[in-house]
């Protein structure tokens, strides 16, 4: 089969760039070379939060992907940002 677009990287981003391509008609094909992780007791598993702004929820919206997570998700109450860069990493400043 011939694919329109080649997605490398199954992350969030990779992840959501096949599906947008797909839902705009085109084939897609999404490589990555580790497994997906699907079960979170799974060595591997990354349970982080992801924060999408409204214009990343827009954009999930128009692919038609909104209406899937939307019962997952949760309003963002407090995002809180460290900058731990600069010779040791450590936390230098802390915002709320």
């Amino acid at each position: 089969m011939d694919y329109d677009i080649l997605i490398s990287g199954g992350g969030i981003a990779g992840l959501t760039a096949a599906a947008a391509f797909g839902s705009a008609g085109f084939s897609v094909l999404c490589v990555d070379p580790a497994p997906p992780v699907t079960d979170r007791e799974a060595a591997g598993a990354d349970l982080r939060t992801t924060a999408f702004l409204q214009p990343a929820r827009d954009f999930l919206d128009q692919c038609g992907l909104w209406a899937r997570l939307d019962g997952h998700a949760m309003p963002l109450q407090v995002m809180r940002i460290i900058d731990a860069g600069g010779a040791r990493p450590e936390p230098r400043v802390t915002r709320d």
